[in-house]
C-alpha cells in the first residue's frame, strides 16, 4: 500500500482538497477496495479534504467524517454517518436468537421499562427487541431472558445503515 500511496501522491500532487466522484463506480470489489484503502491514507496521511460524491452508500459509510444527503437539489441532513442514522432510524435494535420462543419471555420483556417494543420471530426463535440504550440494556434484557428460562444462542446489536437511512429521507418517510 506505500507504493501505491507514493504513486498516488505522485499523480495528484498532493492537494489540500481533493474532490472526487464516483471514484469507485463500475470496478470490481477488490479493484474498489484498493481505491477506499487509497483514500483513507490520502485523507489521514497527507491531511488532504476529500470531498465525496457518490451513490455507492457503502463508500460514503466507510470513508466519510461526515455526510450531506441532497435530494432534487436541496441538503437534507448533514451529520456523521452515526448521527445520521442514529437520527433518522433510533436506535439499534437488539437481536436475540433462542433455542425456543417462549411465552413467559414475552411477557417479561413487556415488563421492562427499558424496551420500547419488541417483534417476535417464531420461524427463526428471535426477539427483535427496540431499547433506549442499547450499551445499557442488553445486559438487563439477557438477565431477564435467563431468569425466565429462556435459552440464548446468540445476542447481537443491528445497526441501521446509512442506505437505510437515505431511503427513509429521499422517500420523505422522515422530516
Amino acid at each position: 500500500m506505500k507504493q501505491k500511496l507514493a504513486i498516488a501522491r505522485a499523480l495528484i500532487h498532493n492537494p489540500q482538497v481533493l474532490l472526487l466522484d464516483e471514484p469507485t463506480s463500475g470496478l470490481d470489489p477488490e479493484s474498489s477496495k484498493e481505491i477506499r484503502d487509497l483514500i483513507k491514507d490520502l485523507a489521514r496521511d497527507e491531511s488532504s479534504t476529500v470531498l465525496l460524491s457518490t451513490h455507492r452508500l457503502e463508500d460514503a459509510e466507510k470513508l466519510s467524517n461526515r455526510v450531506m444527503i441532497i435530494n432534487k437539489g436541496k441538503n437534507i441532513i448533514v451529520g456523521t454517518p452515526y448521527e445520521l442514522e442514529k437520527k433518522v432510524l433510533g436506535e439499534p435494535i437488539l437481536e436475540v436468537r433462542l433455542s425456543k420462543l417462549r411465552s413467559i419471555l414475552t411477557e417479561g420483556l413487556s415488563k421492562l421499562v427499558y424496551v420500547n417494543d419488541f417483534s417476535v420471530d417464531t420461524e427463526q426463535n428471535k426477539l427483535l427487541i427496540k431499547v433506549e440504550d442499547i450499551d445499557s440494556s442488553t445486559p438487563e434484557v439477557v438477565r431477564n431472558i435467563v431468569h425466565n428460562g429462556g435459552d440464548i444462542l446468540s445476542v447481537r446489536a443491528l445497526y441501521p445503515s446509512l442506505e437505510d437511512a437515505y431511503l427513509k429521507l429521499v422517500k420523505g418517510e422522515i422530516v
